[in-house]
């Protein structure tokens, strides 16, 4: 399960940050492969991160993508395998983590941008960060 979760996020942080998109079937393939450890909490919570990164994305235009937000369902799921936590304030930490994290690349102009930013090598490194804690 963690190779695999390894794997799926390394691939997907490389294309975000290559083409700043995250393709819908990558995401998919994904979310099958972590199909035999989801459990109706995870899905929650999943849900939950989806519904607030939708939120921001109609919210703030031209802030994040809709790859985001797809991914933002996919994390949740992660977040919440094997040891999911009980209570909702832990997300929300995870996700302010992770924009820490993107505005610390942005700051720092990683990979020579101005503006726009891969969030998903922020997602995945701020759940890297909590899951090793």
């Amino acid at each position: 399960m963690l190779i695999v979760t390894f794997l799926i996020a390394i691939l997907i942080s490389l294309i975000d940050l290559r083409f700043h998109r995250i393709p819908r079937l990558l995401a998919l393939i994904s979310l099958l492969l972590l199909t035999p450890w989801i459990t109706y909490t995870s899905l929650i919570f999943g849900l939950l991160n989806y519904l607030f990164f939708l939120f921001l994305f109609i919210l703030v235009r031209n802030g994040i993508g809709y790859g985001d937000v797809r991914l933002a369902f996919l994390i949740g799921i992660l977040f919440c395998v094997k040891a999911c936590p009980r209570s909702v304030s832990s997300l929300i930490a995870l996700d302010l983590l992770a924009f820490s994290i993107a505005t610390i690349f942005l700051a720092l102009n990683w990979r020579e941008t101005k503006t726009r930013v891969a969030f998903a090598p922020a997602f995945f490194v701020a759940l890297a960060l909590f899951r090793i804690n």
